[in-house]
Parts: C-alpha cells; structure tokens; sequence
C-alpha cells in the first residue's frame, strides 16, 4: 500500500535551538580517534576539520606514557582547528597495572596504605571474568593470607587487575590526580585538553552474571552493608560523587571553566532500561554521557523509545557524545550505501544543540582506524558534510503525539517495520527499522517497500551528487534516504 507524506515545510528563523559546531552547521560531531596522530601531521590536521571533538588520541599502550597525548599532536589540531575539542581516555572500571602502580606510589608519597585504593573480599567468592568463572579467596573469614590476595577484580581482561573503587576517598583523590596527568599535554607547560572520558561507567554495579559481589566485601560490612542491591545503591551514588568531584577537580587544576568529564554509559538499554537509578535518578550528576551502538546491523525497533528518551534528556540540558556502527568495515563485507544513510538518518532524527555524532564504519576493533591506521574511511562518511540545515516544523503528530512540533514523527507502522522521518531546511530524512527479530546483517535491505513523496526531491547520493528528481522511494529493513529540496 502507498502512502502519501505530506511535507509542508515551514522554515524557522535564524534563532534555531542550533549553535554553530566547529566544523559544519548542520550537525556535531566526534570520534574515538584512539591513535598516536604525534608523526601524523595530515591526519591530525584532517581529524581537527571533521570531528569538534577528538577523544583519545593516545596510544592506549600499557604504560604510563602511552597514555598520555603528545605536544606534537595537540599542536597539529588546534593549528588545524582553534576550536577543536580534545579529551583524554581513561578505564573506569579495570585498574591496569601501570595504574595501579602510580596511585600506588602516591599513596605511599602521601602516607596512606595502598590497599586503600581497594574493595576486599571477606570470605571466599566464585565470581564471572570475561574468561569464565574464578575463585578470589577472602581476607578474615576466607583463605586469602594477605590482604592483597582478596581484592575485588574486574570482569575485563579475565579479573586478572583490580577494579576500582570510588567509595574510598583515598581512592578517588589518587584517581583525579593520575587524570589530571592524563589531560596534560605531554611536554608542554600548563597546556591541557578539554575533557576526559571515563569508559565502562557503570560496570562495577553489574548485577546478575557479571555482579561483583560487593556486599562480600570487607569495607562494606564495616560500614553495615551486606545486602548486593544496597551496596549497589551505595556504589551508584559513590560513582556520581566522583564523577562530579573529579570535574570539579579538574576545571580548577587545568583553568578550564569549560573542562567536562564524559561518562560511558554504553547502549541506550543500560541508561534507560538496566541501570536508570544510576542515570536516570542521579542525572543532575552526570550530565555529560557517551552512548555507544546506538544503531548497528542489529538495531530493530525495540531501540525507537530510546531515541525519544534520549531527545528529551537533550531538551532537559543534558550533552550527548552518539556513536553507531556497521558492525563490519569495507574490507570485511560491502556496506550497502541505504544502510549508511540509514545510520545518518537515525542521527538526524535526534540531532540536537546538544548532541554529538560519530559514524563508525567496523566495530570498537577499528577504533584505530583500518589496518594501516587510517581514520579517514572507518571513522567519516562523506554524506555527513552535506549541509541539510535545521530542523523545521511538520504539520502533523510528531512520536511524543504533539502537532506542528520540529522533532520526528511516524510515516509509517505495520506488523515488519516502522518508517521514521525528520524535515529540514533543505530536505528530509527518512529510516526504515525492522520490528524485532527481523534485524540482522543479512536482513538489511529486505521488506521492501515503496513510499510514495508529495513532492519532488533529490536523493543524496554516496558521494555527496544529487539524483534526478524523485517522487517516490523504496526502503527495506534498516535503510534510510537522505532526500533534498
């Protein structure tokens, strides 16, 4: 069955809820730019005029200086870009090695005991590690001998490091000092980056298969916690005091007034869905929040009320930093154009004033960049860079059922899929999204079907040409159309 889509388009003033980002007008942007760019002048130059913020371009080795960013580097961008943004990366959940061994020196510089920066485990534990189950023995009432055997570890890396623990003040001043180290730009005096980003956010208060057991251990029964959910509750608000304590921190050390800590919370499921005590209760404390995999080759329409959460939480004040992938990159498997766009469209649908966006061609493997540490293709496409202009209001209910608003709406709904779309200034944005169960790689591009536009448009095609002028489109699963005026 056709559908007809009106398009009235009623254009808005210059005094858009848009600012103007760093690189282009339509839209912001980022990248998990985890590369060394020190002797890669080009590409940092190129980086610094595509993504306003650049997050971690460090070697992420397993030392101290590998983490850190180089002069070299951070002159190439802000030469390229006085506006570019960059922040640091730091774990935050795993203390590595390297880690450890800095906060520990600082404890002992500073006269306080090392194991301070620890969780403990007062009996014997089983807990889950990404290599399957371990036994860690517990200090006092298990068989551990030393009170350094009982450490709680993380899940990541097989639970062979620790995990961190924001509940310990001692913890958390050591923390903000080895981060300050981190956003100061290696060789350069009183030069530092804008932001930090703390990755894996929330998962010391993983519950069920990948829980840490925390009431087992030693510090909190002594402050009378036993119970698991409780001494979640109290990790959650503990992980939020040093969050914002550690921005505060920072925005004095560095001068920085603008200085943001970012945090990851992964997908939208984790933010909305598993952990909304944590982000949704305390929101006025974490304001600054990564999602990841917002859409992949997966994404069915299970995933649509969580653009409307998100949206919202964009109106209320809160930045995003929005990543989606292909789940494969072009060396892997051909990435079909429609699906591309379909990622675009989906980031139109919530673009925002305060809303970041990063097209990632593979998965979080390709953070680098392809083989030879190219960032070009993995971490940009193209159609990005056309300028599309502001949202502009649709006659119509939008999805939240309100009229004449400029957010997205539904086009159309059935017992496969769900069109969504968005008007522009100079266009309109259209995704298809298979209802769940019905997504997956091989399913992309199935469940065509043929809409039929009320007016002309032009598509945009892959390498940012316009089509002839068009009067319908046809979209399967997981495919989106970028149409211009």
């Amino acid at each position: 069955m056709k559908l007809k889509l009106l398009f009235a388009l009623i254009y808005i003033s210059s005094t858009s809820q848009f600012c103007l980002a760093a690189n282009f007008n339509h839209i912001k942007t980022f990248g998990f730019d985890y590369i060394d760019l020190s002797d890669d002048s080009k590409q940092a130059q190129w980086l610094a005029k595509h993504h306003d913020w650049i997050i971690g371009p460090q070697n992420g080795g397993l030392t101290v200086n590998s983490n850190l960013i180089k002069n070299a580097a951070y002159s190439e961008i802000m030469h390229a870009n006085k506006n570019a943004k960059i922040a640091a990366y730091a774990p935050y959940s795993t203390v590595f090695p390297y880690m450890s061994e800095w906060m520990e020196e600082w404890c002992r510089e500073k006269g306080h005991n090392p194991e301070d920066l620890y969780l403990h485990y007062e009996e014997d534990v089983s807990v889950n590690s990404t290599k399957g189950k371990m036994k860690i023995p517990g200090y006092g009432k298990g068989s551990a001998t030393e009170l350094s055997q009982s450490r709680v570890t993380a899940r990541w890396w097989g639970g062979q490091y620790p995990n961190i623990n924001p509940a310990s003040e001692v913890f958390r001043q050591a923390f903000n000092e080895y981060v300050l180290m981190l956003v100061t730009v290696k060789n350069a005096k009183n030069v530092y980056v804008h932001g930090l980003f703390l990755d894996s956010y929330n998962a010391t208060t993983e519950t069920s298969y990948w829980s840490r057991e925390l009431g087992k251990t030693i510090e909190f029964r002594k402050m009378g916690i036993s119970s698991e959910s409780k001494a979640i509750g109290y990790m959650e608000k503990m992980l939020v005091k040093h969050s914002v304590e550690m921005e505060k921190f920072l925005k004095k050390a560095t001068n920085q007034k603008d200085f943001v800590v970012i945090v990851n919370a992964g997908l939208a499921e984790y933010m909305y869905k598993d952990y909304p005590d944590l982000f949704v209760g305390q929101r006025d404390g974490l304001m600054n929040v990564s999602i990841e995999e917002l859409v992949s080759s997966t994404i069915d329409d299970r995933r649509v009320p969580y653009l409307k959460d998100i949206y919202d939480d964009l109106e209320h004040g809160r930045v995003f930093w929005i990543r989606s992938q292909t789940n494969y990159n072009s060396q892997q498997k051909t990435i079909p154009p429609a699906f591309i766009q379909g990622i675009l469209a989906v980031h139109y649908l919530i673009n925002h004033k305060n809303a970041y966006f990063f097209y990632h061609e593979g998965s979080p493997v390709f953070y680098g960049g392809d083989a030879s540490g190219n960032l070009r293709k993995s971490h940009w496409h193209v159609n990005q860079q056309y300028d599309i202009g502001q949202p502009v209001k649709h006659e119509g209910k939008d999805y939240w059922g309100m009229k004449n608003t400029d957010r997205f709406f539904i086009v159309d709904s059935d017992v496969n899929s769900v069109v969504l779309a968005r008007k522009y200034e100079k266009g309109m944005v259209l995704v298809k999204i298979p209802k769940a169960g019905r997504g997956g790689w091989d399913n992309i591009g199935k469940n065509k079907k043929k809409y039929v536009l009320e007016k002309e448009f032009k598509q945009l095609n892959e390498d940012n040409t316009l089509s002839e002028k068009i009067n319908a489109i046809e979209l399967g699963n997981a495919e989106g159309v970028i149409l211009i005026n």
